[in-house]
């Protein structure tokens, strides 16, 4: 396979490189520029965290304190060396020896920096020029002032101003510039190749590639909405296989694998080295638990809540075992809550189908964490035509207190 492009954002500490992340990954989204960004720290914050209200996310962030688990280490360096699609990297802000492994698997650079910060700077060339990556762009950031470009040679050089979270980052000749190295330096032949390969080798037919179905169904729109989630189905038969590919939210996914029990179900994801894989295993266990998967149950009024953490920050695909999941109250609705990944979710949602005899389910949200809204349960399967898939649920946990 031709080695895909990782740009590592580096940074001295508060410099915005998370924010920088984020904008061009939006930016690149826009541009319908294929790559992922893997946030290679455990602190859980996605993208919600920069588009959601700031007292939102300060209840909703788990913010890890202390070294990082040697166990997420190995498997963010595992992510990048398997990697399918190119991607934008965003670390910590103070690089140690143990982060050299990542560095290693990256191929390129973007270095902020700070004024005040001249030793971390360097801290950061240094391991930069270590691992032998291609610096593209070395840039002063500021909040104050005006950004401005300075170089436009083959290292990019210039000062961003206003990287700040929750607050509109604007454009200007820095980004604009960046933005364009990274397109030219991500589209390429080869990986229009690669993705056209991707979509023939899955293992089951048909294939809803998520961008194509968000440009035929809502040519303007830059992400999946839920009120497009009807319109999705009705273009789709159920009870018969799926292979995913592509972006987008907890609940489209969920709805989908539901939409397709119980018939085969796959994914595609980009950090594993099968690349499309199934939900994985999982089965009935109350007194069942597993160190890196935990579980709270909640029960209310009309609905349990399944409230998901992961405490080493990340959870290995394969299993010695299958993964153990709760018993929940009989006829009431499922909420599913947690930072979970897409083939643990996916699991979760047809398990309980696939039990509907014990548990008698009338309908099924998974936890979505909305621009500018917060978290809201949003409906991926029911059977009462007062809940419909693309629905928020009105109530969500925490609005009231459970039973008991």
């Amino acid at each position: 396979m031709v080695s895909l492009p990782a740009v590592l954002i580096a940074g001295t500490p508060h410099s915005g490189k998370s924010v920088l992340a984020y904008y061009l990954c939006q930016a690149l989204c826009e541009r319908k520029i294929p790559h992922y960004l893997l946030r290679a720290c455990p602190d859980g914050e996605g993208n919600w965290f920069y588009s959601a209200d700031p007292e939102r996310v300060g209840s909703i962030r788990q913010k890890h304190e202390g070294p990082w688990p040697e166990s997420f280490r190995a498997r963010i360096q595992a992510d990048l060396h398997h990697r399918r699609l190119p991607l934008l990297v965003d670390i910590g802000g103070r690089p140690c020896e143990s982060d050299q492994v990542l560095l290693e698997e990256c191929t390129h650079a973007i270095l902020l920096r700070r004024a005040d910060q001249p030793v971390e700077a360097q801290q950061w060339l240094d391991f930069i020029n270590t691992c032998q990556l291609e610096l593209l762009a070395d840039l002063s950031s500021t909040l104050k002032g005006e950004s401005s470009l300075s170089s436009r040679e083959l290292v990019l050089e210039g000062t961003i101003s206003g990287l700040e979270r929750q607050k509109p980052v604007s454009p200007g000749p820095v980004l604009d510039e960046l933005i364009a190295r990274l397109s030219s330096l991500f589209k390429t032949p080869d990986l229009q190749r690669i993705e056209n390969e991707y979509r023939h080798n899955a293992p089951v037919r048909p294939v809803v590639d998520l961008d194509k179905e968000l440009s035929c169904l809502r040519p303007e729109a830059k992400r999946w909405e839920p009120d497009l989630l009807s319109q999705l189905l009705r273009s789709l038969s159920p009870g018969t296989p799926l292979a995913v590919y592509g972006r987008a939210p907890n609940w489209l996914y969920a709805a989908l694998a539901a939409f397709a029990y119980p018939a085969e179900f796959y994914l595609f994801d980009t950090k594993l080295p099968l690349a499309w894989v199934q939900p994985v295993e999982v089965k009935l266990a109350d007194n069942g638990s597993h160190p890196d998967l935990h579980v709270r149950v909640e029960e209310y009024d009309d609905f349990c809540l399944l409230d998901f953490s992961l405490p080493s920050k990340r959870l290995e695909y394969w299993q010695p075992q299958p993964l153990p999941l709760p018993s929940i109250p009989r006829g009431k609705g499922l909420v599913v809550d947690g930072p979970l990944p897409f083939w643990l979710l996916t699991a979760i949602i047809r398990f309980y189908l696939r039990h509907m005899h014990l548990f008698d389910l009338p309908w099924i949200a998974p936890v979505y964490v909305a621009s500018g809204e917060g978290k809201k349960p949003i409906i991926v399967w029911s059977r009462l035509p007062d809940h419909s898939p693309g629905e928020a649920y009105p109530t969500m946990p925490g609005d009231k207190p459970p039973i008991g």
